[in-house]
Parts: structure tokens; C-alpha cells; sequence
């Protein structure tokens, strides 16, 4: 879990992913600043937490052999794991990705 010894203030993020019949949570501790960086953007281009994860998933490397019947969850944790990733390292990738994208705009 997160290192809360020193003094930067930390907020939670936590992201309801249906899985076929099941949901499965994603919870994560980022530093506010990042906080407030990731919110911006998804506010910016009209997206929830799971849709920043969504976008990441659209944009990197799917492993071969990805069940496309599988749920949500399942192929965003396949995508994930391709690519070497964490759950913050998503959303780093889409934050970065989609602030690309504007300033290309």
C-alpha cells in the first residue's frame, strides 16, 4: 500500500468494473496533486475513472489470444499486465495520452 510517511497529502481513487456477472474494484492512493491533474483531464474530455482506464485499454498493446467474451475487468487486467502496468500506471497513460491529444488538437 501507499508510504504515508511523509507529509503529501494523498486522496483514493476507487473504480467499479463490471466482470461478466461479478464486479471487481480498483482502488488506488495518488498523491493530490496527481489527483487533481487526473480529474482535470477527465472532466475535460467527459470521462469517468473506469472510462480513463477504457481509453488506456483502447491505446495499448492487447495480448494475443484476448477473449473478447471476456469481461470488462478481465481484459482491462490482460492489458494491464501486456504492458508491464499498474492500475496508476493506466491512468497515467491515458492522463498523458489524452493531454496529447488536446494539445495536438
Amino acid at each position: 500500500m501507499a508510504d504515508n510517511s511523509d507529509s503529501t497529502e494523498r486522496k483514493s481513487i476507487n473504480i467499479e468494473i463490471p466482470d461478466g456477472d461479478d464486479t471487481s474494484y480498483v482502488s488506488l492512493e495518488v498523491p493530490a496533486d496527481q489527483y487533481d491533474e487526473f480529474t482535470r483531464v477527465k472532466s475535460d474530455q467527459g470521462l469517468t475513472w473506469r472510462g480513463l482506464l477504457v481509453h488506456a485499454y483502447r491505446n495499448l498493446e492487447a495480448p494475443d489470444g484476448l477473449d473478447p467474451d471476456a469481461g470488462q475487468h478481465s481484459k482491462l487486467n490482460a492489458v494491464r499486465k501486456r504492458n508491464g502496468l499498474t492500475w496508476k500506471g493506466m491512468l497515467l497513460f491515458a492522463v498523458r495520452d489524452l493531454k496529447e491529444q488536446m494539445r495536438k488538437d
